[in-house]
């Protein structure tokens, strides 16, 4: 499997990795929203990433738990097309989307959360 690092393939590479960098930043949005001091919040959005990580592993073990493919970020994160093609695959759009919808439940779930001065 021969891997084009041509220049071709750069501005996609940058788009589909963007797009993991997004969405674990949303979650982590979201998790310090909920979270009400700076080490719960890296614990929490660490718990998911990594549980979305092993959720990506389980699922690729056997057919029986393929549907746990699913649920993970991981999926959506296709790097080879992009190396190979330069092409940015289409699930990187859920990347996006898991990026802006924590953000934006981290946006109102801090709007209602009290501001401790």
């Amino acid at each position: 499997m021969a891997v084009n690092s041509s220049a071709a393939s750069t501005p996609a590479q940058f788009v589909v990795l963007l797009g993991y960098m997004c969405a674990v930043g949303g979650i982590a949005i979201g998790c310090s929203s909920i979270a009400h001091d700076r080490g719960r919040a890296g614990a929490y959005a660490a718990t998911i990433v990594l549980t979305s990580y092993m959720l990506k592993l389980v699922s690729s073990l056997s057919t029986t738990f393929d549907w746990l493919r699913y649920f993970s970020i991981f999926t959506a994160y296709l790097s080879l097309p992009a190396l190979q093609k330069g092409t940015v695959p289409p699930e990187t759009a859920v990347l996006y989307l898991v990026g802006a919808a924590g953000a934006g439940f981290g946006l109102v779930y801090f709007q209602r959360r009290d501001i401790v001065i």
